[in-house]
Formats: C-alpha cells, sequence, structure tokens
C-alpha cells in the first residue's frame, strides 16, 4: 500500500480496517426504507430521503480556518491518484487547517461519504475537470488551475485539487459541510444529509445552484427531496461495492464518458467500509424516484440535465425545436460530434445520456433496433418489463423503447422515464430531426406497438 495508515479529515475516529462496524436496527430499518433518522437534543426539521420529516442534527459553524496559505498543500501521493486517496487528502487538509487530530478527523465513514459524494456529482469522473471531483468553480490565484467546461475548474495537480476541493467545503456558504466531518461520530448518510439540508445553518447556501436564469433556463432548481435520496443511493452503491468505486483512477486527461481505468485494490487504505450508518424509520414513499436504484436515479438526473424542462410547443412564444440545452449541445459538440441530426435524434439522445452517465458506456450510440437488440441481448445487465401499462410500474431511468420492422429501416422511439417533473412530465426524450431533448409525459403504446422497458441492474465497467 503506497499509502501512509493515517488519513485525516475533520469528523470521524479512525476505525481499524479489520473492525467491522455493526449496523444497528434502526439503520437496517432506514436503509429499507431508504429514510433518515437522528437522535441529538440540538436539533430541528430536516428532509428525509424521500421527503418526509425527520429531525436533523446541527453541527457547530466552524471558525476561519487558521494555517498555511493556499497551495502549500504537499501530499506524499505519488500516481497513480484515486478516488479514496484523493477523498483522504481532503480530510487531511481539514483536518490540519482546524488543529484536528488526524486520527480523530479521518474515518471511514468520512471516506466513504466523500467516495460517494465525489462519485455523485462526477467530476473528473465523467467530465474533464481534472482533480475536481465536486466541479467547484472556487479561484485561487496560488492554485494550478485552467478553466474547464461550464466555467468550472480543472485543476493542474492533485496537491491543487485537494486543497481546492477542502476550501470548497470549508467556505463560508458551505462550511457545514466541514463541520459535520469534525465530528467524530458522524456516519456517512449523516455527512450526505448535511450537504443537502443547507438552511438551517446561518450563511450557508444550496450546493446546487438553485434556478434557472434568462440564458440557462434548463438548469435545474436544487431540491432536497430530490438530491438526497440520489445520494443515498449511489452511498449504497458505492458501498456495496466499494474496491470498484475508490479506485477509480484521477487526474487522466481523456475526455471520454466513463475514463475507466482503476488502480488495483490491494492499493485501498479501507478494503471494508463497515455499516453506512444511515439512521432512519418510516415508510417509504411510493414515488417512483424514491424507490429508483442508484444507476437509475443516475441516468434520470443525467436526462434531465439534457433536457428542456417542457416540449417546445408549451413554450409561449413557443421555443425553437432545434435549440439544445447548454449541457446536452456541449456533450454532442465535445463527444459526439457525428450524433444523428446533431442531436436531434431520440436514440442519440438516449444512447448520449447512458455514455455521459457512466451507466453504459457501450450502449449503442443510435438506432432504436439496435438498442433494442442490445438491451435484450445483455440480461445480466438489464432486466426487460413487457406489458407496462402504468408508471406505478417504473423507476426512474427504465428507458422504453418500441420498433416496428427491424434493422436501418426500423420506425421505431426511445426515451427515459424520469419520474413525476414539474408540470406533469414524467419522461425525455428527443425525436428524430424534429426536436432536441425535452421533458414530455410517457406513452406505454402506439401505432408501433407496446413499449418495452429496460431497467440497468449493474454498472458495465
Amino acid at each position: 500500500m503506497k499509502y501512509k495508515i493515517l488519513v485525516v479529515f475533520v469528523l470521524l475516529i479512525f476505525v481499524p480496517v479489520d473492525q467491522v462496524l455493526a449496523i444497528s436496527p434502526q439503520d437496517l430499518q432506514s436503509i429499507q426504507s431508504n429514510t433518515i433518522y437522528y437522535i441529538n437534543s440540538q436539533s430541528s426539521p430536516g428532509i428525509s430521503s424521500c421527503g418526509s420529516t425527520g429531525t436533523l442534527t446541527v453541527f457547530p459553524l466552524l471558525t476561519s480556518p487558521a494555517g498555511s496559505t493556499t497551495g502549500s498543500w504537499k501530499s506524499t501521493a505519488t500516481p497513480p491518484y484515486y478516488l479514496e486517496e484523493f477523498a483522504i487528502n481532503v480530510l487531511e487538509y481539514v483536518a490540519q487547517k482546524d488543529g484536528v487530530s488526524e486520527n480523530s478527523a479521518v474515518t471511514r465513514q468520512h471516506v466513504l461519504a466523500l467516495v460517494a459524494w465525489f462519485y455523485a456529482e462526477g467530476g473528473d469522473i465523467n467530465n474533464s475537470n481534472l482533480f475536481n471531483p465536486l466541479n467547484t468553480s472556487l479561484q485561487d490565484s496560488a492554485l494550478e488551475t485552467t478553466k474547464g467546461p461550464g466555467g468550472n475548474e480543472a485543476f493542474n495537480s492533485f496537491n491543487s485539487g485537494v486543497e481546492g476541493t477542502a476550501l470548497t467545503i470549508m467556505g463560508s456558504n458551505q462550511n457545514r459541510i466541514a463541520a459535520v466531518l469534525m465530528n467524530p461520530s458522524t456516519s456517512a448518510s449523516t455527512v450526505l444529509a448535511t450537504v443537502a439540508n443547507y438552511q438551517i445553518y446561518p450563511g450557508n447556501q444550496a450546493w446546487a445552484s438553485p434556478g434557472g436564469s434568462p440564458t440557462q433556463p434548463e438548469v435545474i432548481a436544487f431540491n432536497q427531496n430530490t438530491y438526497l435520496p440520489l445520494l443515498y443511493t449511489v452511498l449504497q452503491e458505492v458501498k456495496a461495492n466499494y474496491s470498484h468505486y475508490a479506485t477509480i483512477e484521477m487526474g487522466l486527461n481523456k475526455h471520454t464518458a466513463l475514463k475507466g481505468h482503476y488502480v488495483p485494490a490491494s492499493e485501498l487504505q479501507y478494503n471494508t467500509t463497515g455499516s453506512v450508518g444511515q439512521q432512519g424509520n418510516g415508510s417509504a414513499s411510493n414515488s417512483s424516484t424514491c424507490s429508483a436504484g442508484p444507476w437509475g436515479s443516475r441516468i434520470a438526473q443525467t436526462a434531465l440535465s439534457f433536457s428542456w424542462p417542457e416540449p417546445p410547443e408549451d413554450v409561449i412564444p413557443p421555443r425553437n425545436s432545434f435549440l439544445a440545452t447548454s449541457a446536452y449541445s456541449s456533450y454532442i459538440t465535445n463527444y459526439d460530434s457525428g450524433a444523428p441530426y446533431k442531436g436531434a435524434d431520440c436514440g442519440a439522445f438516449v444512447g448520449a445520456v447512458m455514455r455521459s452517465s457512466g451507466a453504459d458506456p457501450n450502449y449503442p450510440v443510435s438506432g432504436t433496433s439496435e438498442q433494442q437488440q442490445y438491451v435484450e441481448n445483455h440480461p445480466n445487465l438489464y432486466t426487460i418489463l413487457y406489458n407496462v401499462n402504468s408508471t406505478k410500474e417504473l423507476q426512474a431511468g427504465d428507458i422504453a423503447i418500441v420498433n416496428l420492422g427491424s434493422g436501418n429501416g426500423a420506425d421505431g422511439h426511445t426515451y427515459i422515464y424520469v419520474g413525476p417533473q414539474p408540470g406533469g412530465y414524467n419522461e425525455a426524450s428527443a425525436s428524430m430531426n424534429q426536436r432536441m431533448p425535452s421533458l414530455g409525459q410517457a406513452i406505454f403504446q402506439d401505432y408501433r406497438g407496446h413499449y418495452i422497458f429496460a431497467r440497468l441492474i449493474k454498472p458495465v465497467s
């Protein structure tokens, strides 16, 4: 193992690798019901994973960090760099700045939380924001950066990325995140719940930018009721396959949807991560968004980010149907310049979502006939649902496909079910040479026949 045994961040106690944390009955119940449960005398209303009310611990905010100036972080880590190593360094940096013992700051629960959060945000994993897993736009003249897509930073070195990420969560509008990581008893799920529940911290702001703007109307409003379930489902997936996600290599200057390079699992400090520590009670919501698996949620979120929030004809005055959102336009320009009709194609849209989300980098780039054959020929990856007649049978991220005929002459359509959205919409799709991706309403059959629905059940590595 090339990394030193002590790790740092601001909030949990170091647990030996061979000590497996027991899961409590409350943990088990909360994981099964996808809710959170907090017991603390100093608490205030919070939002559970499916929108029900719970109580959320309020952690004391940190004072202005002291210590060395920016640009001074010097890690002993050497290439290849990987996700767990980055998380550990971030924790070490925050602990050093705040005078916290590394032994009490770096814990397996905190490392697990950061690996899951980094993966959910996808910086450097699914884009070219190198060494910037949280896609921060932080600018500091002492840090080596290059402006990345969307105004975010690509850090030119591992050390600059660690420092920029740590400073982001220690900043005055996000310092609740550093605060929760200072507590040696907090679980991974508590860390992620604190990321989402910003309102109870004076001066803090939502992690994602709320609302849209005249120039970027496609920006999706930050919503705890959707963001927190996404974080929880990703946490469960990362917990179950920790060595797969923690070993993702960082800093590769490859602009592919899923870079797909991993370091050996023997490099990991935490080969097991113990209980997720998601404390909760209550009943699960019937919402399909809440019941979606981690990859379904990720697929749906990517589809939403690529799509306009309503069909072009539902806007007054009507929107140009060939105008793409900035996120989809950027993807098509950078990765799929050969996409049919410059992306105004249902198959090209679904292919772009599946590959850019990292869910399935082998998904056919276009062609509904080829895509249907692909999902039906990979039962190890997809479950196929036939004769679906209600959204109650669907989960966010399910792929609908219908074809009349076969091969290049097939008349087909495909869309992604994204769960209930404002305006009564619940699917995202494009249409061949007619419109760019936008939201609409799911259908189950048309003149071509009954749609099948493909559900990804295993990530493609």
